[in-house]
């Protein structure tokens, strides 16, 4: 857990950090005076380590040259909540598009309906150049959402790794 040693008095400190926290309209969601401070700051639809809701805990030690400072985020627990969601329904929807795509092309080769190849077919005609474009955007959506997975992950580790940086800026402007 991160800490920071300050050359002030407990009140002195809490009082400042409180101030910060009020003047930028974060909400407190725990305040034990000259002990602790816990902040939700951010959106469930943000993706940025500034961003991404998360709480934020200071929690205060008085020492004999000042005040210690340990402070530490986390992910609020509905933005992990609507990440997990994203993650469920973008896998299911790569699956159904890969699906389709597979089943397409089956139809195509053999000639056979499929589950998929009322998409394609009219009038009890075939049309093979359609199941071709089908399967052919089927297969291309299926990647664009992988790719859209992976930078999602990406971003996600990103913010994991720089979410105590709002914590660190309020402490900041302590100095």
């Amino acid at each position: 857990m991160p800490e920071r040693l300050v050359n002030l008095q407990i009140k002195e400190i809490y009082s400042k950090v409180k101030q910060i926290l009020v003047e930028r309209d974060y909400l407190i969601i725990v305040d034990e005076p000259y002990t602790c401070l816990s902040i939700k700051q951010g959106s469930i639809w943000g993706i940025m380590p500034r961003t991404a809701k998360k709480i934020i805990n200071y929690s205060f030690r008085s020492m004999q040259s000042g005040t210690r400072i340990h402070f530490y985020s986390s992910f609020a627990p509905e933005w992990k909540y609507l990440t997990v969601i994203g993650y469920v329904l973008s896998f299911f929807l790569v699956g159904l598009s890969l699906w389709i795509n597979m089943d397409l092309e089956n139809y195509i080769l053999s000639g056979n309906a499929s589950f998929w190849s009322w998409i394609v077919t009219s009038a009890n005609s075939t049309g093979f150049s359609s199941a071709q474009s089908f399967s052919d955007l089927a297969r291309m959506l299926a990647l664009f959402l992988i790719l859209v997975v992976l930078v999602e992950t990406l971003l996600v580790i990103y913010s994991h790794f720089k979410i105590n940086d709002i914590a660190e800026e309020i402490l900041n402007q302590l100095e």
